[in-house]
């Protein structure tokens, strides 16, 4: 059982970013999304990050969403309080709707 545990949790890592130094820390900053609501396009996304959006319906438009965390649409989100600077990134799926964030 754990065994099979750890074999798919390092399949579920796959796509994960690599970090080559031992020994270094990747830090990202977030700041730059929007934190007004609406959806809004890929521009606002720090250099080397880009989302995809696949699986059809209404939200599957390549956009990213402002949201403070009590949404429950499937969507890529910039999280954090309205209208504060302090941002995150992150996803929900919710219905057919597949929601990636990538850096590269």
């Amino acid at each position: 059982m754990l065994a099979t545990s750890l074999a798919l949790s390092t399949a579920a890592q796959a796509e994960a970013v690599r970090l080559e130094a031992l020994g270094s820390t990747y830090q990202q900053n977030f700041d730059t999304l929007a934190n007004t609501a609406g959806s809004t396009a890929n521009a606002s996304l720090p250099t080397g990050w880009t989302i995809s959006e696949d699986g059809g319906g209404a939200r599957d438009n390549e956009l990213y969403a402002v949201d403070t965390g009590g949404s429950n649409s499937g969507d890529v989100v910039s999280y954090g309080t309205a209208g504060a600077t302090d941002r995150a990134l992150g996803s929900l799926r919710s219905g057919t709707l597949i929601p990636l964030f990538l850096h590269r």
